[in-house]
């Protein structure tokens, strides 16, 4: 799979911080030809203007 990164040249789609979320269509995408059929679904990377900072993970159990 090639890596695609919106965010790759900084400042260009945002002014802060920059982040990659894959969008993807749950509606099959059918390519039909002379002999052959293909049906994949449709997915393309898009940026994200945010902070992409996790929230901690507190576990009061141990």
């Amino acid at each position: 799979m090639v890596k695609i990164d919106e965010c790759l040249i900084e400042k260009e789609q945002c002014e802060d911080s920059c982040r990659n979320v894959l969008m993807k269509n749950n509606v099959p995408l059918s390519v039909y030809t002379n002999t052959t059929s293909f049906v994949g679904v449709s997915a393309r990377v898009e940026s994200e203007c945010t902070c992409d900072v996790e929230e901690p993970l507190i576990c009061l159990n141990g």
